[in-house]
């Protein structure tokens, strides 16, 4: 019969930590609800919406289970001297149940974060090759996850073994060298995630400053990889078996908080047209953007939300949308832009040639002589 686990008064560093993480999870649910927003009055959302909702809501799910360890002892270190070790080893197979359901629902998280960026990137991408490329990385995700799940459910048969320490014959492998293959692993495929796009940002026609922006972005991923680097350090502290009240602590702030920037890395790229808007706004432009560019809808439109459910929505529409800093969907050879690979011509120019070079419109003379009359 499971024992009753026997509350222990929570230390302040675990405090600490909670409210930090509790701090990353408003903010993350804040951007990502303005990811829904843009892209709900914008191009629909998508799968890479869709994906990064059950990543954020399975890391909220993580972030619960880790949390309910702050009155179970996790801060106080195993020692037989101490009067709370009776308690901290009545409260350990609670730990380690919730450790081992955690430690899904954290791969269950980054996998479908991963997979909700690169669905992002079958968005924007064009050229085949680049799209085919993105499938087979959609591949490997889906398979990296699998195979970390079920190595945690494997790793000690039977599963009791798990978290009742009495259990005779028992098969565990090494976890820790299952989390340090698990978050260098991690740590590589963030990488390539990060890079892939860059290329084809910097050949997209838009002026350099908003190339860098998108840059910066895309780059923000390196934060999720220096916070695995720091916790492939702390696994060194690590005491699955004899100290893990004392030792888990840092490792499961971490990871939350990973989770948490994770969200914000592959979220963030995505709330460019609301930037657009935005800017737009406050410079007091007077430029007429089409509503395909528009954070708010135009019905009347052939891209808005409704047109792309019949049907009129095309990959390369979308790579102007949300990649493109671009006037409208033709340039001024009549190319049309549905053909995979090409890109609208960026004109900086803007009104003056609009007003000069049409013959249609009135023309404004832009030499002008100046007179001095005494």
């Amino acid at each position: 019969m499971e024992q009753e686990t026997i509350y222990v008064p929570p230390t302040q560093r675990a405090i600490d930590h909670a409210i930090l993480n509790s701090v990353g999870m408003a903010v993350a649910m804040g951007v990502i609800g303005l990811r829904l927003s843009v892209r709900h009055f914008g191009i629909g959302i998508g799968w890479d919406d869709g994906l990064m909702v059950v990543g954020f809501v399975v890391a909220a799910g993580f972030f619960g289970i880790v949390s309910s360890w702050i009155t179970l002892g996790m801060g106080y270190n195993l020692d037989p001297n101490s009067p709370l070790y009776l308690t901290l080893m009545n409260n350990l197979p609670s730990i380690y149940k919730g450790l081992l359901v955690a430690q899904v629902l954290y791969v269950t998280s980054l996998t479908a974060m991963k997979l909700s960026v690169l669905m992002f990137y079958l968005r924007i991408f064009t050229v085949r090759i680049l799209q085919i490329a993105t499938k087979v990385f959609i591949g490997g995700i889906i398979c990296w996850g699998v195979a970390f799940i079920l190595y945690m459910l494997l790793v000690c048969r039977p599963i009791e073994a798990n978290w009742i320490f009495t259990m005779t014959p028992t098969n565990c492998g090494d976890q820790i060298a299952m989390y340090t293959s698990l978050i260098a692993l991690n740590m590589i495929t963030d990488f390539f995630i990060m890079v892939f796009p860059l290329y084809t940002i910097w050949n997209l026609q838009m002026r350099t400053a908003e190339k860098l922006a998108l840059t910066i972005s895309f780059c923000l991923g390196f934060t999720v990889i220096a916070l695995g680097a720091v916790r492939l350090h702390a696994l060194y502290d690590l005491a699955l078996a004899a100290n893990l009240t004392g030792t888990v602590e840092q490792t499961v702030f971490l990871a939350t908080m990973e989770l948490w920037f994770n969200s914000l890395a592959l979220s963030i790229p995505t709330l460019r047209p609301l930037y657009r808007q935005l800017r737009e706004k406050w410079s007091g432009s007077n430029i007429d953007r089409s509503g395909a560019n528009s954070y708010m809808p135009n019905t009347s439109d052939p891209l808005s939300r409704r047109s792309k459910r019949k049907g009129a929505f095309t990959d390369a529409t979308a790579t102007y949308l949300e990649m493109d800093d671009c006037e409208s969907l033709k340039d001024k050879s009549g190319a049309d832009d549905s053909v995979v690979g090409h890109f609208p011509q960026v004109d900086d120019a803007s009104s003056e040639k609009n007003l000069t070079n049409n013959p249609d419109k009135i023309k404004v003379t832009t030499r002008w002589t100046v007179s001095h009359n005494s």
